[in-house]
């Protein structure tokens, strides 16, 4: 009978995170000699044992799963990144398929949730683009084990959770202890002032950061323009000031890239 050593884990991932995947393998396989872990994690690059993303001559994509037979009885990771919509439909392909080819369970792991913003309808005639997206990640089949989990990280509402069928399970993440723990190292970290764009940023994570003074700002929209102003905070004192040199501000928001 196979053991739990022979059954590592299968991490793919889109070409654009090939990086930051070899960095999760090479932290897990850290992690592991560290505590004496008896699995691992198999990274999916090498020629002819990973994701061949190729394209026909009218753009669209021609797929292929090398080896996707050692799938059966696997638990499956998939590195996503759906930072614009010309790579979303070819990882929908793939994410589509591995729970068909008998993966034991299946792992999305979506950094960005690109649609994050355009949660709610404020005008009639508006579009709320997050629905859509989650309604295609909903359509991920069930793998052996059960739903697949989606892995998403600082989501802009949590109540996008809400969004999602009951065919998936949506696991939302949060990158906030990492940064506490590297403001921690940080040389006079007594002088950092943590700052929130808009007020949902602030309700979002500032019990989060106790013990730091914070200021809370505005956005005023004109136009094509956006117009940022301090609405209200505790400025810490320093050389006879009580405005912080920039280095020593952090912005802290949910995930999202800006797109004004």
């Amino acid at each position: 009978m196979a053991t739990t050593r022979e059954r590592p884990v299968l991490l793919y991932f889109h070409p654009s995170m090939e990086k930051l995947a070899t960095e999760i393998v090479k932290k897990t396989e850290e992690a592991c000699s560290e505590r004496g872990c008896v699995r691992g994690v198999q990274l999916k690059k090498s020629p002819g044992d990973s994701i061949q993303w190729g394209h026909f001559k009218d753009s669209w994509p021609n797929l292929f799963i090398d080896n996707v037979k050692q799938c059966a009885g696997k638990d499956v990771i998939f590195l996503a990144s759906f930072h614009t919509p010309q790579v979303v439909f070819e990882q929908l392909s793939v994410i589509y398929a591995f729970p068909k080819y008998l993966a034991r369970s299946f792992t999305l792991i979506l950094p960005y949730f690109s649609t994050g913003t355009m949660e709610r309808v404020d005008t009639e005639g508006q579009v709320a683009t997050a629905k859509t997206l989650t309604k295609l990640l909903s359509g991920i089949p069930l793998s052996a084990r059960g739903p697949a989990q989606i892995m998403i990280y600082d989501i802009h509402a949590l109540q996008e959770r809400f969004y999602f069928s009951d065919n998936v399970i949506p696991r939302l993440e949060t990158a906030i202890p990492l940064l506490l723990s590297r403001l921690q190292s940080v040389p006079d970290k007594d002088l950092l002032t943590i700052a929130f764009p808009d007020d949902g940023a602030f309700k979002r994570f500032h019990s989060q950061f106790e013990g730091y003074p914070t200021i809370t700002c505005a956005k005023i929209r004109d136009g094509d323009r956006r117009i940022v102003t301090i609405k209200e905070g505790k400025l810490k004192q320093q050389r006879n000031t009580y405005r912080p040199r920039e280095k020593e501000c952090v912005c802290v928001r949910e995930g999202m890239r800006d797109r004004t």
